[in-house]
């Protein structure tokens, strides 16, 4: 997403979909297709519905997460890079970071339900602590 007509197209997906992602969409010269821990505004996305459920990408970190589900409504979070202290690398102190940042009311799943990713960080930010080591999800 980089702009309001970047978000027309879901609609044509959302019948062969079990959820949407929106992420943040590269630049033309960008040597990967993501993965950039850029954000975009947010507030694109304040106010919509779609008929299947929806999750926010893109520059998350345990410092914007509040922002972005108040800016977006996004019932759902992903993160990768902003958890990361290399590429591919998990950061068991960026995660538990995150996770505390949900936990204190800024998850969009306050009722317990932040489903197996939330469960994957946790397990892969104590297997880190244990060994030392960083682990690759």
């Amino acid at each position: 997403v980089a702009e309001a007509a970047d978000l027309a197209p879901a609609r044509d997906y959302e019948t062969v979909v079990d959820h949407l992602m929106f992420d943040t969409k590269p630049a033309k010269d960008a040597e990967r297709p993501g993965g950039m821990g850029v954000a975009f505004d947010w507030t694109l996305l304040a106010g919509r519905r779609f008929e299947r459920p929806w999750l926010l990408a893109g520059g998350l970190d345990p410092w914007n997460l509040t922002q972005a589900v108040q800016q977006s409504g996004a019932p759902m979070l992903d993160v990768s890079s902003g958890v990361e202290r290399g590429p591919g690398l998990k950061d068991p102190a960026l995660i538990a970071a995150f996770l505390d940042a949900m936990e204190k009311g800024t998850s969009p799943h306050a009722d317990g339900h932040d489903g197996l990713m939330a469960q994957r960080l946790a397990e892969a930010a104590t297997q880190s602590s244990k060994s030392g080591q960083p682990v690759r999800l």
